[in-house]
């Protein structure tokens, strides 16, 4: 994951809301999870 040990605990952090997309994706692919991604229209 290219990721030091302070960049990983800021990732399972709860409370950290900085987080991006491809850090999350790259955690959950080395902890062997399945994401499904649903995109919907903005209700008017």
């Amino acid at each position: 994951m290219g990721t030091s040990a302070a960049q990983f605990y800021r990732l399972t952090d709860q409370t950290n809301y900085r987080k991006s997309i491809g850090q999350l994706l790259s955690l959950l692919k080395i902890l062997d999870c399945e994401v499904d991604f649903i995109v919907r229209d903005k209700s008017a």
